[in-house]
């Protein structure tokens, strides 16, 4: 099985960030690729995983279109979610993120990010920071 070594060295990354045992990074690391495996994505390339996230962003963006919320005017338990993800790829990877490319081609995208942001996390960095 092989698995894309970015997403390796970011686990890499993120253990020694946390002081995390060499042990717990062969655990996790171990583990991870073995759920991503089990649950398909694993099974592609980064390329592949790129194109498949390009086209949900994009079917998202879609979606929103004009609108401020996902169905509306109103945010709904779907903007939720689908604000959890994108938050992930906003501001949860970092710069340098081959994720963060392909939000620039939907800026629909980090509007509706920073609108949910702004609604419900209007103490963002204050959480960040603790």
């Amino acid at each position: 099985h092989s698995f894309p070594t970015r997403r390796s060295s970011d686990l890499r990354t993120i253990c020694k960030k946390i002081d995390l045992p060499f042990y717990a990074y062969a655990f996790l690391s171990y583990n991870v690729k073995k759920i991503a495996w089990g649950h398909g994505i694993g099974r592609h390339t980064t390329p592949d995983i790129q194109h498949q996230l390009s086209n949900s962003i994009r079917a998202v963006a879609t979606l929103i279109g004009d609108k401020p919320f996902l169905l509306g005017d109103e945010p709904c338990e779907e903007d939720a979610a689908i604000f959890g993800f994108f938050a992930q790829i906003l501001w949860g990877l970092g710069s340098g993120s081959p994720y963060e490319e392909i939000v620039k081609e939907f800026p629909v995208i980090r509007k509706y990010g920073e609108r949910m942001r702004a609604k419900f996390w209007q103490d963002w960095d204050e959480c960040l920071a603790n």
